[in-house]
Formats: structure tokens, sequence, C-alpha cells
């Protein structure tokens, strides 16, 4: 990573690393760059958060639509 992570992280950063942590195994990348940016971060969190709340689509099609997704604009996550 060429970025180099912030030495001390707000309250926000923590509590999304922490959450990250919890799901994944390991903090992620995108969340250590968008701690830089608290809004960018604020906002990303607001947008996954309502991601995981929608329930319009049965679980197992939105985890394909995700993956899909993911696979279409080369995310590695």
């Amino acid at each position: 990573m060429r970025i180099p992570e912030k030495t001390k992280p707000g309250i926000l950063a923590r509590l999304t690393f922490w959450v990250s942590q919890r799901m994944y195994g390991r903090v992620a990348d995108p969340l250590r760059l968008y701690s830089h940016h608290p809004t960018v971060l604020f906002g990303t969190s607001i947008y996954e958060l309502a991601q995981q709340r929608a329930n319009h689509l049965e679980p197992r099609l939105k985890t394909l639509v995700q993956l899909q997704v993911a696979r279409m604009v080369g995310c590695p996550w």
C-alpha cells in the first residue's frame, strides 16, 4: 500500500476496523484508505449498511449479484 496508515484513527475508523475484523478476519484495505477522510468513511459505511439491510432480494441472489458486480469492476476483495 502506497498511502501510509493513519497513526491515530478516529472513533468511526476504529469502529469500522473492528466490524471489518469480525466479518472478514482482517481489516479491509479500502477502510484503511477511507480513514484518512472521515466524511468518505461515514458515507461509505452508511451505504454498506443500507446494502446489507436491503431485503428486496433473497439472500442467495443478492450474494450472487454482489459477486458478479465485483467481478465486472475487477474488485479483488
